[in-house]
């Protein structure tokens, strides 16, 4: 029978742990410990930050599908009334240009021409992502 298998399991832990005697392997086991401690509180990182950058991410698709469709629950009865020339201008040339820049001015020309819907005056006001074929717009052009 070999020394290795007639070891008890207390030996046989002893046998990997370094001797304070021997210099370089206990500081080479305490440099290992380290690393993988660090390794750990890494990953840990690592994963919140991946965390952080899908809910980002879920944000901006969130906003750009609202921006596109709007409310399902709540649909808006646009009144071609609404259609002055400064608010179809005014889209006209936003959408062409892909700047939405001008989103609150259309606000403005909407309001001016009777539109009192806090929908869609909310959605010309709110600052963030607006695209192309954004409700709004696509209303005010007639593109639906």
């Amino acid at each position: 029978m070999s020394n290795c298998a007639s070891m008890s399991a207390a030996d046989d832990d002893r046998a990997f742990l370094p001797r304070e005697s021997d210099e370089d392997d206990y500081r080479a086991a305490e440099d290992s410990s380290q690393c993988a401690a660090q390794a750990t509180v890494y990953k840990r990182l690592n994963k919140k930050s991946e965390r952080a950058a899908r809910g980002k991410e879920l944000a901006a698709q969130t906003g750009l599908i609202r921006d596109i469709f709007g409310n399902p629950f709540r649909p808006v009865a646009f009144s071609p009334s609404w259609r002055t020339d400064t608010a179809v201008a005014l889209a006209r040339q936003m959408y062409e240009s892909r700047d939405f820049g001008a989103m609150p001015i259309l606000a403005d020309a909407l309001q001016d021409a009777g539109c009192e819907n806090t929908d869609i005056l909310a959605h010309c006001r709110i600052p963030g992502l607006h695209v192309r074929g954004c409700w709004v717009l696509d209303a005010v052009l007639n593109k639906q």
